[in-house]
């Protein structure tokens, strides 16, 4: 808006230009609401949800990322550095590292499982994936989710252990076996299942 003054009557006018934004106002709410609903789904799942400015180096990690790195809700998440050095666990560092190269490189989709060591020591395994933004205009924009996966990875940890014992328990315990035959249907006994039979 600005005050002109016609140059043949003298009389001020004020003169501007009115925008409908109502469709930009419904937009923005409808995004917001979808961000909303998608927090909630990410929470009630236990996702973490985070995202990557590459351009400017700002990471967003919403409180249950936080979490799974042991950081408090209000807590500024770590730069990338920080995160790589301190959190990143030492045995997996390289490998992902070079799957994120790898990422920024093709510019495809990532997915990498590792560990990390929170902040009170304990050490958890996340499985993450991420995208490159498809909105216009983010083109340098990273979206991703992070899952903690460790009591998976401990259960197929005892299965593979326990799957090691296996042959050695069934040594010590000298059990018996049997098999039957194809055609005449009669089983035949090892030495080690007559002895337990007698």
């Amino acid at each position: 808006r600005t005050w002109h003054r016609d140059s043949t009557t003298g009389q001020e006018r004020l003169v501007g230009v009115l925008l409908d934004l109502t469709a930009e106002h419904e937009r923005d709410a409808a995004r917001q609401r979808l961000t909303e609903q998608f927090a909630l789904l990410g929470e009630a799942a236990g996702i973490g949800l985070w995202e990557i400015d590459l351009a400017t180096e700002q990471e967003v990690w919403d409180a249950h990322t936080r979490s799974l790195y042991g950081l408090a809700a209000d807590e500024t998440p770590p730069d990338r550095p920080t995160w790589r050095d301190v959190f990143l666990h030492p045995d997996d560092r390289d490998r992902v590292l070079a799957a994120g190269g790898r990422f920024l490189a093709e510019r495809d989709a990532y997915e990498a499982e590792y560990r990390i060591r929170r902040r009170d020591g304990a050490v958890r395994w996340l499985h993450s994936r991420a995208v490159f933004s498809r909105t216009p205009g983010e083109a340098n924009r990273v979206v991703g989710i992070s899952i903690d996966v460790t009591e998976r990875r401990e259960a197929e940890a005892a299965a593979r252990a326990a799957q090691e014992w296996l042959p050695v328990a069934v040594h010590a315990a000298g059990p018996g076996r049997y098999r039957r035959p194809q055609g005449d249907g009669r089983a035949v006994w090892d030495a080690g299942l007559r002895r337990i039979c007698g």
